[in-house]
């Protein structure tokens, strides 16, 4: 605004996200009245109300189609200038905080650019806690040729990767495994932390939550990358530290040239994971939640 005056520039933003807004489903809509109803009276809004308004933000910079059945709502935009459609499920489900860390947040762009500095295009990448699958997708988005393993050990998860997948018709780029990256090949059991579905562990102890199938880094480079996996994501839930105790592991992953995990324990065990990557001759840098190692 100058002199009382509203710029042009102004009148467009504004104009942008009263369409965005209008074009939203009704269900989103009130999520967002909501938080601004919190703003003005000085109260909290659940997370939820915020991060569907950050959502609503995202709806207003690019072109968003949003359609909504009972239990989810079918999500068009693009990505690195490549179009995508992904299935986000209502409810308390951990699929939109999953889509603001991935596509909203960027928070993989670091993993992906120093990829992309590689002398030469990734032929495979792991994704290792897979979750729906928006990783594998934003991958896919970055580098077409690459074949993306996706590993998942939740039905519920696996399932919308499968159908986030087949939505954009990359099933020959990106390849769901419904299994949990462990130190062997065994069955292990699920360990669910919270509602939120990307809070899912694994653990070797019998829980109610059902059992999972778990395999190895090396199974996996015998199946699926003859030639071992040119990066590595690894979003395990604490798990993590069990593959960094194990040499086997350590062995296979070498000829990672980009690495990026989410280390969710304590200090120590941070510390000694980033040792062990140091030794193996990975420069580390940290971005927000995401550990990301690449080879000198």
């Amino acid at each position: 605004m100058k002199d009382g005056f509203i710029s042009q520039t102004d009148k467009m933003h504004f104009l942008k996200k009263i369409f965005a807004f209008m074009a939203l489903p009704f269900s989103i809509k009130k999520k967002v009245v909501a938080y601004y109803l919190h703003r003005v009276t000085f109260s909290k809004a659940s997370d939820n109300k915020i991060i569907w308004t950050s959502f609503f933000y995202f709806a207003s910079r690019q072109p968003v189609r949003v359609n909504e059945s009972e239990n989810d709502y079918l999500v068009k935009f693009s990505y690195q200038n490549k179009p995508l459609t992904v299935v986000i499920r209502k409810g308390e489900s951990s699929d939109i905080y999953v889509f603001f860390q991935v596509f909203i947040r960027d928070e993989y762009n670091p993993f992906f650019t120093r990829l992309s500095q590689q002398p030469a295009a990734p032929e495979t990448c792991l994704d290792a806690g897979a979750n729906v699958g928006y990783f594998a997708l934003a991958s896919w988005c970055w580098f077409p040729g690459c074949k993306v393993v996706s590993v998942e050990p939740d039905p519920g998860n696996y399932a919308m990767l499968l159908k986030n997948v087949q939505l954009n018709n990359c099933t020959a780029s990106v390849l769901p495994i419904q299994a949990a990256l462990w130190v062997e090949n065994k069955t292990l059991f699920l360990m669910k932390q919270s509602l939120r579905e990307w809070a899912y562990a694994v653990t070797e102890e019998v829980t109610p939550d059902g059992a999972c199938n778990a395999i190895t880094l090396s199974y996996m480079v015998q199946n699926y990358a003859v030639n071992g996996f040119d990066a590595i994501k690894i979003d395990v839930e604490g798990a993590e530290q069990q593959l960094f105790n194990s040499v086997a592991f350590i062995n296979t992953m070498q000829p990672a040239k980009v690495v990026g995990l989410e280390i969710h324990d304590e200090k120590a065990n941070r510390n000694k994971i980033e040792n062990t990557l140091f030794e193996l001759g990975y420069v580390i840098s940290n971005h927000g939640e995401l550990t990301l190692a690449t080879k000198k």
